[in-house]
């Protein structure tokens, strides 16, 4: 996850949030704190913008330029279940669980 480099210190989830994430994403505690605390490093307003997402995709997946961005931006969209053209933590999670290198039945899953 050394995606950035910013050295804010980490907000705390609610453990509600965090039960609620790990039921819905089935990702244990320690994964979705280790995934917040990363998330609020490089992101301290507590939310990403378009532009920020599709760096952060390119990244996580190790894609180059090639990657196809109307795919990426389709993928944002979806996971903007608010509309606010922003991602925050809770969207972020369930995007970044879609785009593990899971099975596709296992994404499926924790879609739905």
């Amino acid at each position: 996850m050394g995606l950035c480099s910013s050295r804010l210190p980490p907000e705390t989830l609610p453990s509600t949030e965090i039960d609620r994430l790990c039921s819905e994403t089935q990702l244990s505690r320690e994964e979705i704190e280790s995934w917040y605390e990363h998330f609020t490093h490089c992101y301290p307003t507590g939310k990403l913008i378009k532009p920020e997402f599709i760096s952060y995709y390119k990244k996580f997946r190790h894609e180059d330029k090639l990657t196809n961005k109307k795919v990426i931006k389709n993928l944002f969209n979806t996971f903007d279940l608010n509309e606010d053209k922003k991602m925050n933590f809770y969207e972020f999670i369930l995007a970044t669980v879609t785009i593990m290198d899971d099975s596709k039945y296992e994404k499926l899953r924790s879609i739905f």
